[in-house]
């Protein structure tokens, strides 16, 4: 064989470890792809899960009394909100006091001032208080200008929160529910139940729909709507159920962050189970030239 006939041997050789490499790195690289948001949102929701069990503790280690205080002042800033009519356009002093409410002396809380379940679709984030962009990429945030969230008669609460990242799911699957589901507000060791009775769509500055009615307890999730596009919000209005009618209610967990992650686990097996056959049958095509040579 001469020098011209090694050289194209060799450089065939090397071209079909490139080609195989290179299907390989596409292969990984598109596993990778497909897997990073739910990656993602698993270790966001472990660091939302660590924000809500700090929290509930600092609750739990609080004087009774002082919790009482707390939500008492809270109950009388609603009363004055009621009665503001440009509550959804606050002063520099009324937001000074807004992000005084809810407050224990713990500084460990920062501005969490309780979490939200909703077991239907497997949500379960902590609240913080206001709408900043850096709360809202890390889990729901109170509106301010909106009844705390305390519960009792002529109160209106608004809890918000992003829908569609590619690095949290936080509100993502919040169109999955319907009239008569029930979502949980945990607050200062208050556990604020709502039934889901209004399902609406409207446009950003139609504050109609979140007004509060005089003898009302709602609470209502509010999100971007459609996903990517942000032209409209989605308003979920539920009416405060207390405990003991909770049993008559049908809210059957569908665990439906379960079955992702089993779809997720499924998809990385066949994937790696589909990988595999391609080495194997690189192997064996390398094999059978060799012997044929």
């Amino acid at each position: 064989m001469n020098s011209n006939s090694r050289k194209g041997v060799i450089a065939k050789t090397i071209a079909k470890h490139l080609i195989s490499t290179l299907i390989i790195l596409l292969f990984l690289a598109g596993i990778i792809i497909f897997s990073f948001p739910y990656v993602s949102d698993f270790f966001h929701s472990r660091a939302q899960t660590r924000v809500i069990e700090t929290y509930h503790d600092v609750i739990s280690n609080t004087d009774e009394s002082h919790i009482d205080e707390i939500i008492k002042v809270a109950r009388e800033y609603n009363e004055e909100l009621r009665n503001n009519p440009n509550r959804f356009h606050l002063t520099e002093n009324e937001l000074a006091q807004y992000h005084t409410m809810l407050r224990t002396d713990n500084e460990i809380e920062e501005c969490v001032i309780g979490s939200l379940e909703i077991d239907k679709i497997g949500i379960k984030l902590p609240i913080y208080r206001g709408t900043d962009d850096a709360i809202l990429q890390i889990g729901a945030g109170h509106i301010e200008g909106t009844s705390l969230p305390v519960g009792g008669p002529g109160t209106h609460t608004v809890i918000t929160g992003h829908r569609g990242l590619h690095t949290a799911k936080l509100m993502t699957d919040i169109d999955r529910m319907k009239i008569g589901d029930v979502f949980t507000l945990n607050i200062l060791g208050l556990r604020l139940h709502y039934i889901t009775d209004q399902i609406e769509v409207v446009l950003p500055d139609d504050y109609s729909k979140v007004a509060i009615c005089p003898n009302s307890d709602y609470a209502t999730l509010l999100t971007c709507t459609p996903i990517g596009v942000n032209t409209h919000r989605l308003l979920i209005r539920g009416v405060r159920v207390p405990d003991e009618d909770l049993t008559d209610i049908n809210n059957k967990t569908e665990d439906y962050q379960i079955k992702v992650w089993y779809f997720i686990i499924i998809a990385l097996l066949f994937s790696s189970f589909l990988l595999l056959l391609i080495l194997l049958f690189l192997i064996i095509r390398k094999k059978v030239k060799e012997k044929r040579c």
